[in-house]
């Protein structure tokens, strides 16, 4: 894995994207080879070879657009064509764009076409190979557990269901029976049969189920298995580290109370105010033309009101009022069955919480902003939950570009692990990802 934004990015995913960067760039290349009237002698030095860059950049960013960085095994055959099929669309777009702007800096179409189609076919073969790769376990790190616990079943099972994070669990060393244990990760001996697990597995990582199990007779032991090329964590770390969330079921109550853990750093946070309005000053002119045609066909659609205002629990659980458009009733549901359903699963709905931002009540990125009732029954019920707060809120968040599931309280647990890695990573390269992430929601919503 390879640390980015402050967080890590399997080495697979930034594998796979230069990978095919490169291949789509030589299909096209090798297109225009083949279509030009140039000699092949002197054609390395008649083409102007950044042309070829625009229907290479498209295609990859119709690749993020279709998901297809975010699941590496391949789907079925059909389904993968599909999406390929999408992305190269999207190149053939830009290119009859181009040569509508400017014919100088478009390719020829018989090199488009031609690229397209050999795009498509290396595209599909690397990606049924490089699926059957990652599946097979090639170059994959070996992970050994120290001890069981329920946070070592969920990483491991988490671990196996995403083999493109190049993590593959070994099994588990423990003393006598721990109690229910995952049917997928199987004990290979108790804990002072370390070294011969060592031997025997020759795992990359050693990961501790319980820091306070690891006694002081293993401070020598684990310093050598680093020197020799062994890594060490605890499940709680690797936990943070492998699924972009904290495990709430490893915390303690003293990371809150006495370190600082869970807090945010103050600069960044002062920072993220500033370029949040700087960045609400700019699109806001850009966008009220949008939200003046939103607001037509909504009162078009419903004889309710255009917009409705809601109280929400900010910073420091202040409450403040949002308001959005009117498309949804007291009850949650739709007011129109087809505008109400499409502004809201999109996002477009949120479009005048611009208005929160420019007031400094809220920052484009940030934890969800709950009603003041639901937040003080959930600071009751969930351990940590008011620490959700001690920054603003935001229109989108580390947790809403993450799927959540559908169970309420589940919901609420997992939305609250991702809030607080969030909050304890919080930087602008970190809002930046987000932020991307929420634009390719907004822009590729029913695609």
């Amino acid at each position: 894995m390879i640390g980015i934004f402050r967080f890590l990015i399997p080495a697979r995913v930034l594998t796979l994207f230069i990978s095919e960067a490169l291949l789509i760039f030589g299909c096209y290349a090798a297109a225009s080879f083949y279509a030009s009237d140039v000699p092949g002698s002197v054609f390395l030095f008649e083409t102007d070879w950044l042309l070829l860059l625009i229907p290479v950049g498209v295609i990859l960013l119709g690749f993020y657009f279709t998901d297809l960085y975010a699941e590496l095994r391949a789907p079925s055959l059909t389904v993968l064509l599909q999406q390929l099929s999408v992305a190269v669309g999207f190149a053939l777009v830009a290119e009859a764009l181009v040569s509508y702007l400017d014919l100088d800096l478009a390719l020829p179409a018989r090199i488009v076409i031609t690229g397209s189609l050999l795009t498509v076919a290396a595209v599909l073969l690397w990606r049924r190979l490089f699926s059957a790769a990652i599946q097979s376990g090639v170059a994959s790190r070996r992970l050994l557990f120290l001890g069981m616990s329920p946070s070592v079943e969920q990483l491991s099972e988490h671990l196996r269901q995403h083999p493109e994070l190049g993590m593959t669990p070994m099994g588990y060393l423990d003393d006598g029976n721990p109690g229910p244990v995952s049917t997928s990760l199987q004990r290979v001996g108790s804990r002072s049969s370390l070294l011969q697990g060592i031997d025997e597995y020759k795992p990359s990582w050693i990961v501790v189920a319980k820091r306070e199990q690891v006694g002081p007779e293993w401070v020598d032991e684990f310093l050598r298995l680093r020197f020799g090329g062994i890594d060490a964590a605890d499940v709680a770390g690797f936990y943070e580290i492998t699924r972009a969330r904290l495990c709430l079921a490893e915390m303690r109550l003293g990371d809150l109370l006495f370190g600082d853990s869970l807090r945010p750093n103050q600069f960044n946070v002062n920072l993220q105010s500033m370029y949040s309005m700087l960045l609400a000053l700019v699109v806001t002119p850009i966008v009220l033309p949008l939200l003046a045609i939103l607001a037509l066909l909504v009162k078009a659609a419903s004889p309710g009101p255009v917009f409705v205002r809601e109280e929400r629990a900010g910073m420091n659980g202040v409450p403040f009022t949002i308001r959005r458009f009117g498309v949804m009733d007291s009850g949650g549901v739709p007011r129109t069955s087809r505008l109400g359903r499409f502004l809201e699963r999109s996002g477009w709905a949120g479009l005048p919480l611009l208005w929160n931002i420019l007031r400094g009540e809220m920052t484009f990125v940030g934890p969800q902003a709950d009603r003041p009732e639901f937040a003080d029954r959930l600071n009751q019920a969930v351990p940590y939950n008011i620490q959700r707060t001690v920054v603003k809120p935001g229109v989108t968040g580390w947790a809403q570009v993450h799927d959540l599931g559908d169970d309420p309280m589940h919901d609420a647990l997992r939305r609250l692990e991702y809030d607080l890695y969030y909050i304890k990573n919080l930087s602008p390269s970190i809002d930046v990802f987000v932020l991307l992430r929420s634009l390719r929601d907004l822009l590729s919503f029913g695609i």
